[in-house]
């Protein structure tokens, strides 16, 4: 629409010189869909109403974010009526003093009630036979959108930590892959007895997934892809991202939050104090992806910042080993923020 109306100039919010532009106010009914699935915020933590714009469909570009021009902009779009100062009149009826960041999803579009719902099913109730229509209607959406293919040749990596009681001060090849079915243990994407091959998509996610020590030893090795892999892809938020041809954004919404839980719960560790109950939702899914036909899941490293980790059920003959690397851990830094915890306990 704006290749096509626009007209040639310089824009005021990302300061592109002759470029097409248009009015921001023709742009307000395509965004009506889109706003209708927030609503001001009261008790709840507020966004600034241009992030999750940003983050669900990537509307703006993030150095618009970080200047404040795509607030600006969002302001000029929104369908409202002139407003007071500190003011704004919505057309949904909503009139108050709002500060600009004051906004949340409303009820009706957050998944989280249905994630939730599943997971105390699956770990509670019924572990085989899952009665949840909303969250497999969704669940089957993302399976059709977020697949991609890793083609024959893709690199993936894995790797051991050297064992204290081992003579060698490394693995062979062989050694690197999962165990045999008898000694498989239960995993976020396996059962016990059932070896999925857990790697990642570089050497140094693989290395903060093993979460060594100092001066451990480390084996990884280099694998490559016999064949086109199908792969279940839980970070592809792309799937979804144009609310504009992609559909009600208001349904779309929906199967993103979903990947975005699931994707977390793959990536979240369980302590060594924890049950590995918690692996069950993740089990279950693993196990539907399979039904489904993909060759593996991808989803975010919990270690790594920018990696992201790879899940391949029928490994054997899917993947090869190329390369053999063995390193040493010289040095292990970690990086920290304050936060106010929730529902902190002072004790009596």
């Amino acid at each position: 629409m704006i290749r096509k109306e626009g007209e040639l100039g310089d824009c005021d919010f990302c300061k592109q010189k002759n470029a097409k532009c248009i009015l921001p106010s023709k742009l307000t009914e395509h965004f009506r869909p889109l706003l209708e699935v927030f609503r001001p915020a009261e008790r709840e933590t507020p966004v600034s109403l241009d992030f999750p714009l940003y983050y669900y469909w990537g509307i703006f570009p993030q150095e618009m974010l970080i200047s404040g021009a795509a607030t600006t902009l969002l302001d000029r779009i929104r369908p409202h009526t002139e407003p007071s100062p500190g003011e704004i009149t919505f057309l949904d009826g909503y009139d108050g003093s709002l500060a600009e960041d004051s906004w949340c999803q409303k009820d009706e579009y957050r998944v989280y009630p249905i994630w939730k719902r599943f997971k105390k099913t699956v770990t509670d109730n019924n572990r085989h036979f899952v009665r949840n229509p909303s969250f497999f209607k969704y669940l089957d959406d993302i399976c059709d959108n977020a697949s991609v293919t890793f083609s024959k040749g893709k690199l993936i990596y894995r790797g051991r930590v050297v064992a204290s009681n081992l003579k060698s001060e490394g693995y062979v090849g062989e050694l690197l892959f999962p165990p045999p079915p008898s000694l498989a243990s239960a995993g976020r994407a396996n059962v016990e007895g059932v070896p999925v091959f857990y790697g990642a998509e570089d050497e140094e996610t693989v290395v903060s997934e093993l979460r060594p020590w100092l001066k451990a030893s480390i084996t990884v090795g280099e694998f490559k892809t016999l064949k086109d892999l199908r792969i279940l892809n839980f970070t592809h938020l792309l799937a979804f991202r144009c609310p504009f041809t992609n559909g009600d954004p208001r349904e779309t919404i929906l199967r993103i939050q979903l990947m975005h839980q699931i994707d977390m719960a793959f990536s979240t560790p369980l302590s060594i104090s924890d049950s590995l109950i918690g692996y069950v939702p993740t089990q279950f899914i693993a196990s539907y992806a399979k039904h489904k036909h993909f060759d593996g899941i991808m989803y975010k490293s919990a270690m790594s910042s920018s990696g992201r980790n790879i899940a391949l059920f029928n490994f054997k003959d899917t993947v090869e080993v190329t390369q053999i690397s063995h390193l040493k851990v010289n040095n292990i830094k970690y990086r920290t923020e304050d936060f106010i915890p929730k529902n902190l306990n002072f004790g009596k």
